[in-house]
């Protein structure tokens, strides 16, 4: 036998290479610990930092949202008094009446805040300004904002030759009787609020926080209030590298070591700058390093002693393997071996031998059994072809019974009676023909019409309805039976909980090839928790629409379900509510028509 031959591989049991891979590769990973040991620990000094600080700047950024919304909720009252709202009306020139009666409602708000307000004024459409007492120059500048807008200013006092940082809130004034956009409020808060938030929170015992607004390239906040609402450039921040979001990084700033962490605010276009030496935070890395070595000395000794004994009970199972293939082999179907469950692949080998033989076992008995399975199935098919024709034969019965409720109320002279009866056989006539899955627009207004005529007759004075769509999406195409459910469930949580009084208004427009259907209504709108719980069973639909196919019968998840299944991504049901004003339900499908319909109406 040559020397390679000797030297092979496989010449050698599977103990003495395991024995001898275990030992080489453990003496390897003895020597590796210690780089890796140093290497997470720093690792761990960086994300333990990145918890400390996004908890920090997260509370920071909660409470400057907090404050905002506090002062922008304050003047709530004031944006719809009657006064303000008077003089905006005012076409021309103010006259001095009104002029004071604003300055006085602005100096009540000014008295009775404890904001640090510097100054506060109302800046009408037509550029009038009126304005309560200030320590700072009101600037002539045009407000189109149509929502609260919150900057950061410099100005110079009346009193002081010098420019100080200030919080500027532009909020929106709309007219109370048409709703349209008449002027603005106008707020400068000085920083002492901000000043102390910022000094009460702490990071280590030097770190310090910085508030950027990225898109305009200026520091929103800085410990030296010189810098405030200076351009980053112009601060020592131009030295942080701050385009990683969300995130941790090492940086070198004038010979010292930093930990630099950032946290976005969602509310406004700012972003909150953590800044801690790293030495605060890895005080520990010397204690690290020596408890290596003794561990490294520790695990070297196991691994001398231990090896050896795992080797020969990790070769075990696999004999026990061989002893019950070579039965297996013999035509013994009945051996099993032992095997615990769980990742290690002997076990695993040992599991599937088990299956495979229970397997064998299990295809002769199906082989017997199929026979039966066939005709059990064959005798069930009977029995739903039986069922599906008494179905058939159940809505007749239907049909013609209302047929002889709206005579007998004809003869009697009923005319409600024979309204309605004659709008429900109509409707269930359209729901019984299951012939085609899809039909156009104008069918599904046709039945949604018989459905309203019949909530008319219950509700007659205060319900009202309202369908606004125009003629040339009527061929278009749709799934069956989506518009009544949706009217059906306005009906109940929206009409009958007040007696029958609100209205539903349908109406429809295209869109990047899709129709686009909406059912309004006016009513009390949904409760934020349960739309949250609605649009999550909407969501889950897209993971599993077959699993929906028959919830709620036709309730919204059924309708949002029937119209996934249909149509794919980005088809059925959006829900918008808005709490005390209503609830719109919107459906979107394909912009697809008959073939006999004028596409040109569509243009």
């Amino acid at each position: 036998m040559s020397i390679r031959n000797r030297l092979s591989w496989y010449n050698y049991s599977i103990k003495f290479k395991l024995t001898f891979l275990l030992l080489v590769s453990s003496i390897m990973c003895t020597f590796v610990t210690g780089y890796l040991i140093n290497h997470n620990y720093s690792t761990a000094v960086l994300r333990d930092y990145q918890a400390t600080s996004n908890e920090a700047t997260s509370r920071l950024g909660y409470q400057l949202d907090y404050y905002l919304e506090q002062v922008e909720h304050s003047t709530w009252n004031m944006i719809g008094d009657s006064k303000i709202q008077s003089w905006l009306e005012q076409p021309g020139e103010s006259n001095r009446e009104s002029v004071a009666e604003v300055q006085n409602t602005l100096e009540m708000y000014r008295i009775f805040n404890s904001w640090d307000i510097a100054g506060l004024w109302v800046v009408s459409t037509n550029g009038q300004i009126v304005s309560s007492v200030t320590d700072f120059e009101i600037p002539k500048a045009q407000y189109t904002n149509t929502s609260p807008q919150v900057s950061i200013v410099r100005q110079t006092g009346f009193y002081r030759n010098e420019t100080f940082p200030l919080i500027r809130i532009s909020m929106p004034i709309n007219s109370v009787n048409n709703g349209r956009l008449k002027g603005h409020l106008v707020l400068n808060l000085q920083f002492s609020e901000l000043q102390r938030l910022f000094t009460e929170t702490k990071l280590g015992q030097t770190g310090k926080f910085y508030v950027i607004d990225s898109q305009k390239d200026t520091t929103v906040f800085h410990p030296i209030q010189a810098w405030i609402g200076r351009s980053i450039q112009d601060t020592d921040l131009s030295g942080m590298d701050l385009q990683f979001k969300g995130n941790v990084s090492l940086q070198t700033l004038g010979h010292k070591s930093m930990l630099i962490g950032t946290k976005e605010m969602p509310s406004q276009s700012w972003t909150i700058v953590s800044a801690v030496p790293l030495s605060e935070m890895a005080s520990g890395l010397r204690v690290a390093k020596r408890t290596t070595v003794v561990i490294m000395a520790v695990i070297l000794l196991l691994v001398l002693l231990l090896v050896p004994a795992l080797a020969k009970r990790f070769v075990a199972p696999i004999g026990r393997l061989m002893t019950a293939v070579n039965r297996m082999e013999h035509g013994d179907l009945s051996v099993r071996t032992e095997f615990h469950p769980g990742p290690d692949e002997i076990q695993v080998l040992s599991m599937k031998f088990n299956r495979m033989t229970d397997r064998l076992q299990t295809l002769i008995d199906e082989v017997m059994d199929l026979t039966k399975k066939e005709m059990r199935l064959q005798i069930r098919q009977n029995e739903a072809a039986i069922q599906a024709l008494q179905n058939q034969i159940n809505p007749h019965f239907l049909y013609n019974t209302l047929d002889i409720i709206k005579s007998i109320a004809y003869f009697e002279g009923n005319q409600r009676v024979v309204d309605m009866t004659h709008s429900l056989a109509d409707f269930y006539r359209y729901t019984a023909n299951v012939r085609e899955k899809e039909v156009t627009l104008a069918e599904e207004l046709n039945a949604l019409e018989l459905y309203l005529n019949i909530i008319h007759i219950r509700f007659p004075v205060e319900f009202a309805s309202e369908v606004l769509v125009n003629e040339k999406y009527n061929g278009c195409r749709m799934v069956k039976l989506t518009l009544q459910p949706l009217v059906e469930n306005a009906i109940k949580y929206a009409i009958e909980p007040r007696g029958g009084e609100g209205v539903i208004r349908i109406s429809a427009y295209s869109e990047k090839e899709k129709l686009i259907i909406e059912v309004m209504d006016n009513g009390p709108g949904i409760p934020e928790h349960m739309l949250h719980t609605l649009q999550e069973r909407l969501a889950r639909v897209v993971a599993d629409p077959d699993s929906y196919r028959g919830e709620d019968s036709y309730g919204l998840v059924n309708v949002h379900s029937r119209l996934y299944l249909q149509y794919g991504e980005g088809n059925g049901l959006k829900l918008h509510a808005f709490e005390g004003r209503g609830t719109v339900v919107t459906i979107v499908v394909p912009l697809t028509h008959n073939k006999g319909f004028n596409s040109k109406l569509l243009a």
